[in-house]
């Protein structure tokens, strides 16, 4: 999806995404999203990522060099697992300090509408 601020584009873009099973590879799809804020968002804005996984990364050691380095470039990192198989201390691993206001695990990827207070306190 392309980076923008308007909030209708992203969903309609997200709706559009197709779910593909395989290897979960959290670091660099971290990375990536940290290099596409730091090129294309104005410094005045929020940078915010949001992880949403439901698994485990396939290098838990790149993932959490690669979250340390966005957190360290002052991106803020939410981090949302989905069902039983995220893993909790990977999500916490993730997410920016206060840890407790920047994680959480929900059911189902059709519960992820009830987390939106844990999103907009960031994005606002």
């Amino acid at each position: 999806c392309p980076l923008d601020w308007r909030q209708q584009v992203l969903l309609d873009c997200i709706n559009t995404i197709e779910y593909t099973e395989g290897s979960t590879n959290t670091g660099a799809a971290i990375r990536t999203a940290g290099l596409e804020l730091r090129a294309l968002s104005p410094s005045y804005r929020t940078r915010v990522i949001e992880v949403v996984t439901d698994g485990v990364s396939a290098d838990t050691a790149d993932t959490q060099l690669s979250a340390s380095e966005q957190k360290a470039a002052g991106i803020i990192m939410l981090s949302i697992g989905v069902s039983t198989g995220a893993n909790e201390k990977e999500l916490k691993v993730i997410a920016s300090e206060p840890k407790d206001d920047h994680w959480t695990i929900v059911g189902s990827f059709g519960a992820l509408t009830t987390i939106s207070a844990l999103v907009s306190a960031d994005c606002v």
